[in-house]
């Protein structure tokens, strides 16, 4: 019994606080919060005995440490199998670099059609992959075609439902807004899914309250600092 008079205060405060900051008047005053860093990978073109690419941060805050790889394979017999990795150390927000294999001192030769893959990543998160084929003919590298990675990865911070860059009792509001009023949803969805069960629902309502003013956990990651899901 005891419980469940627990629970229905617990709902009735939550119901509360929405309904605070529904009414007319109410204003709920929070920071924009920048995107972070965001890598992505430009153009791939071949040259003279090597493979090369452009990188871009076009996030809002400088990227360092940034880990990138170009993987060369295939020529007659499968005979080149050539990976180049390096780091780059700081790429302002904004600001784009070029990467080569030479750059990491592998030399590529061979002759016959090739796959390339480029991969870029950073620690906050934010990564990015790309492909294209080619052909080689010698030390010569031609680019025959190019493509992205399938999917954009999503950035976000979860428990941010507004996408106003902070977690606060507007992200209940707007939150309990999509779920009871037809409200917008959450952009990402996931930015919704407080309690990361894959549901958007009461329960995250619940999960938030919790957070902001019982003592309860903080929502998992992509927490406090904008990033992938890593469980998708």
């Amino acid at each position: 019994m005891r419980d469940k008079i627990e629970s229905m205060l617990k709902v009735g405060i939550i119901a509360g606080i929405v309904i605070a900051f529904m009414l007319p008047g109410a204003t709920v005053i929070a920071d924009q919060q920048d995107k972070g860093p965001q890598i992505k990978i430009g153009k791939i073109d071949g040259d003279i005995a090597s493979v090369y690419a452009e990188i871009s941060n076009i996030g809002d805050t400088d990227a360092s440490d940034i880990n990138w790889s170009i993987s060369v394979k295939g020529g007659i017999l499968g005979m080149i199998n050539k990976t180049a990795s390096d780091t780059i150390p700081i790429l302002a927000a904004g600001n784009t670099t070029s990467i080569s294999t030479l750059d990491a001192g592998v030399v590529i030769f061979g002759l016959g059609p090739i796959q390339i893959t480029i991969t870029a990543n950073e620690p906050s998160g934010s990564s990015d992959t790309k492909t294209a084929e080619g052909i080689i003919l010698l030390f010569y590298i031609v680019i025959l075609n190019e493509s992205d990675s399938d999917e954009e990865p999503e950035i976000f911070v979860r428990g941010d439902a507004n996408s106003d860059g902070n977690v606060t009792p507007a992200d209940l509001t707007y939150l309990s807004n999509y779920l009871y009023q037809g409200g917008p949803a959450p952009d990402p969805l996931d930015a919704g899914d407080v309690n990361d069960d894959e549901n958007v629902d009461a329960a995250d309502l619940t999960y938030l309250y919790n957070f902001l003013f019982s003592g309860g956990p903080s929502p998992p990651p992509p927490y406090p600092d904008p990033g992938e899901d890593p469980t998708p």
